[in-house]
């Protein structure tokens, strides 16, 4: 794991110094090396910080140049499938220096060119200099686990695993596109491939950019098409041959991330997905060390389920209770590890259990991605049962609309909006527990914005190209190709980085996520949709006693609505003060300040939308933008 970064500019040569200033604002990406390369004409150059993993010897050094001096490599990550993929080019006549997979990428490149991307099974983001064809080759694995941004400006062409990358370059002018903040409120995140700055980008998942390294024009192209994947699977295995499969996967999955040089532990929240990972790892490795939190609250508390876990599966237990001003230093301290606007308030835990962690391992496996993979999220269950409403024909939803405005229950009346959603993905999206505020509440917060970046997003476009298999099937792959990357991977990246750790995501394996893809929404969520993660579920029956994970989803959080309420009242106060918020001109005051009243009387609780407002002020203050 690694962080890399690169210039190329015609003109003025490349210098040393800048390469050095964007590699080094990411010294927490890699403390254990660093390196750089200029091209010979000063055109073009790399940058590299390391963290080592495997082959922790100088032989990986980055970047990488092949044996004849016609490829130079950065790149962040690992391949899983390196040591496969090596002796396939060693019987093609291919002779290897180190036992990185750093240089099986270069020789996977010589031997198949671009479709070497395909053949990786692995998270990473590499810059590959081609100096015979004269380009720059920047790629992103499929799903998204490691982060690469990139924008041309002042002449130059920029890229980096972080912004903080290019906010290190003097050529890099950090304009906050506005238009961005109607996505930030809705989503929480800013969804790929868009950032808050103009002129910048996020390079989606599974795709690769040429940049020609003269005249820095850009192609965009897939290398992989998950819709393809898509319910794929035949249906005509019993639920146990699936689970039966499912072990086999996930197993060799989990076997897989256990390679390292360097010791391995676990996440163990006490939830399914964590569960089944650790319960893997405890079947093929003795003894495990597994890492949890907890709070006072019993509300946002799971150490104790965790606890019970790693004890019946002998495990090497570590847990940490966070402290209400602990948590709440790492709360305001955010705006520096995550480079946009970030409304994700499980961010605090994570950063808190990364450096817990990271004080005994380097690398750690997680449960992330078991819930858009195999339908964890009460949304689904949601929309299964109102997908109906969406049959009726929308005249007949606005009267009912109407009617539930002038005289339905109170909790009815702030729900009527629903029926008046005319695009499915809109629908879902309000019916979603992880939005953090709905749309037609966005446009009265953003006066004069309106909806069509919404609309456009990588979000609403994953929905609708899925759209022809079902409105259940749609949501999961909405989810997969937009929260999972741009918030659940991007959170656990940047707080894991942030303390020089490796998070590594079995479910997120090719095999496993091909496996998961293919499956009906019945596989998965039963035939009404109301069976959660049944398969993964009846996998972890076979390791773990039911008592111990059967229980009510509670997520991975911190009491922040009671904090706002208390001691982080003066966030409120302060950020969101009305006379504020009319000098900045952004969000409408009036709005804003009744948000706020709600939430402090216990009318209702606004905590999504209020962190949300707090944090892109905190943020904007941090980065003096």
């Amino acid at each position: 794991m690694c962080g890399i970064t690169g210039v190329l500019r015609s003109g003025r040569a490349i210098e040393a110094a800048e390469l050095v200033s964007m590699r080094d604002r990411m010294a927490h990406r890699g403390p254990d090396d660093a390196g750089l390369w200029i091209h010979p004409t000063g055109k073009a150059g790399l940058a590299h910080r390391r963290l080592s993993i495997i082959d922790l010897s100088a032989a990986g050094h980055q970047p990488m140049g092949s044996s004849k001096g016609d490829l130079v490599l950065t790149y962040n990550g690992e391949i899983y499938n390196f040591q496969a993929l090596r002796a396939e080019l060693e019987g093609k006549g291919h002779y290897f220096r180190s036992r990185t997979d750093t240089e099986v990428i270069l020789h996977a490149y010589q031997e198949w060119g671009l479709e070497a991307l395909g053949r990786l099974n692995g998270m990473f983001a590499l810059a590959l200099y081609d100096l015979t064809l004269d380009r720059l080759i920047l790629a992103r694995d499929r799903f998204g686990e490691k982060p690469l941004y990139y924008c041309r400006q002042s002449g130059s062409f920029l890229f980096s695993s972080e912004l903080k990358g290019l906010f290190a370059h003097p050529d890099f002018a950090p304009t906050i596109a506005p238009e961005m903040l109607s996505l930030y409120l809705v989503h929480g995140y800013l969804p790929y491939p868009h950032t808050i700055f103009a002129r910048t980008a996020k390079l989606p998942p599974g795709h690769y950019l040429l940049v020609q390294g003269q005249s820095h024009e850009m192609e965009l192209a897939p290398y992989w098409d998950p819709l393809a994947q898509l319910g794929s699977r035949a249906g005509d295995q019993s639920a146990e041959q699936l689970v039966d499969t499912l072990d086999s996967l996930l197993t060799e999955a989990v076997r897989l991330r256990l390679v390292a040089d360097v010791p391995v532990g676990a996440f163990l929240s006490g939830g399914v997905d964590s569960a089944l990972i650790v319960s893997l790892m405890a079947r093929l490795q003795a003894r495990i060390k597994t890492f949890s939190i907890g709070f006072a609250s019993d509300r946002f508390d799971e150490a104790p389920h965790a606890r019970a876990i790693a004890s019946h599966l002998g495990c090497e237990h570590h847990e940490h209770y966070v402290s209400p001003q602990e948590a709440q230093e790492a709360l305001v301290g955010l705006p520096e590890i995550y480079d946009e606007p970030f409304a994700d308030s499980s961010a605090i835990p994570t950063r808190l259990v990364s450096q817990f962690a990271r004080e005994q391992v380097k690398v750690v496996l997680t449960g992330d991605a078991g819930d858009e993979l195999f339908g964890g999220y009460t949304s689904y269950p949601r929309l299964a049962l109102a997908a109906p409403l969406l049959q009726l024909p929308l005249w007949l939803r606005e009267l009912l609309a109407g009617l539930l405005r002038a005289a339905g229950p109170p909790r009815w009346r702030r729900h009527a909006a629903l029926l008046r959603q005319r695009e499915a993905w809109a629908f879902f999206l309000y019916l979603s527990e992880r939005s953090v505020a709905k749309l037609p509440d966005v446009t009265r917060l953003l006066p004069g914005t309106d909806a069509r970046l919404v609309a456009e997003s990588s979000f609403a476009d994953a929905f609708k190209s899925a759209q022809g298999q079902g409105l259940v099937q749609s949501a999961l792959y909405a989810d997969l190709r937009s929260y999972m990357v741009d918030d659940n991977l991007a959170k656990v990246d940047r707080a894991s980085m942030s303390v020089s750790l490796e998070a590594r995501v079995p479910f997120l394996d090719l095999h496993v996520a091909k496996f998961a893809l293919g499956l009906s929404p019945a596989a998965k969520l039963g035939a009404w949709g109301q069976d959660r993660k049944r398969l993964l579920r009846r996998l972890l029956a076979r390791y773990l006693p039911r008592p111990l994970f059967e229980r009510p989803k509670r997520g991975f959080s911190v009491p922040l609505a009671h904090w706002l309420r208390g001691d982080l009242r003066w966030l409120l106060r302060d950020y969101l003060e009305e006379g504020r918020l009319r000098r900045e001109g952004l969000f409408d005051p009036a709005l804003v300040a009744g948000l706020v009243r709600e939430h402090l009387e216990g009318q209702r609780d606004r905590e999504a939308i209020l962190w949300a407002l707090v944090f892109w002020q905190l943020w904007r203050e941090r980065h003096r933008v």
